[in-house]
């Protein structure tokens, strides 16, 4: 007998039966642990471009600062390693995704993080008073005296065994992400067939190795 329908994804026919099966849950299990991983280097480089962020974009701009990640990339800014940046806030499996009180779906699994704000203020100042002390502008140091505020964002996994079709995930992902506006979607899969196409479409993808 055909299982029941519980929430909306399975009503459009996202039954998810690899759910049940033994790589499933080893994908789960690998993910888990390599979270952490990706919040390194390992994906984004030394300086993920996601935990750094201007807490005022339109004043950063009229005084040309450029994006954080470039003055960290060129030595300009260095944040001393007291600083915490990026902690994870929880990593949440089968995460329900809801539209007030119905269930749309289960996102197989939930992260939630911090991205750095840093202070345009308090930056501004040390230019001005490195200035008037020397020739240069920078570097400019980071340290746990400064203004630095946080801004809780998620991050989204979809487990994929295997991908039968590329036209269903991108479906699934789309009716997902009308309820998690901002929110950014991976597909984790060993099947990297799609990745290119997945991620033109703006879907980030994390290959499984084979031994999993």
């Amino acid at each position: 007998m055909k299982p029941k329908a519980q929430t909306l994804s399975q009503k459009f026919g996202f039954m998810d039966p690899d759910l049940a099966t033994p790589q499933h849950d080893a994908i789960m299990m690998w993910l888990d642990e390599t979270i952490v991983e990706m919040n390194a280097k390992k994906i984004y480089g030394n300086h993920p471009d996601y935990k750094w962020k201007w807490d005022d974009i339109d004043k950063a701009h009229d005084a040309g600062l450029p994006q954080p990640l470039h003055l960290l990339q060129e030595g300009k800014i260095t944040v001393d390693p007291s600083v915490s940046i990026s902690a994870i806030k929880s990593k949440v499996w089968e995460a329900p995704i809801l539209d007030r009180t119905f269930t749309i779906g289960f996102a197989d699994m939930r992260v939630a993080y911090c991205t750095c704000l840093l202070n345009v203020t308090s930056i501004l100042e040390q230019v001005r008073k490195i200035e008037s002390d020397t020739e240069g502008a920078f570097p400019i140091h980071i340290t746990k005296s400064m203004p630095v505020s946080w801004d809780q964002l998620y991050r989204y996994f979809e487990v994929k065994p295997s991908i039968p079709s590329l036209g269903e995930v991108i479906r699934q992902i789309r009716m997902y992400q009308t309820y998690t506006a901002g929110a950014e979607w991976w597909v984790v899969s060993p099947d990297t067939r799609f990745k290119e196409q997945l991620e033109s479409q703006g879907i980030k993808f994390l290959a499984v190795p084979s031994s999993i």
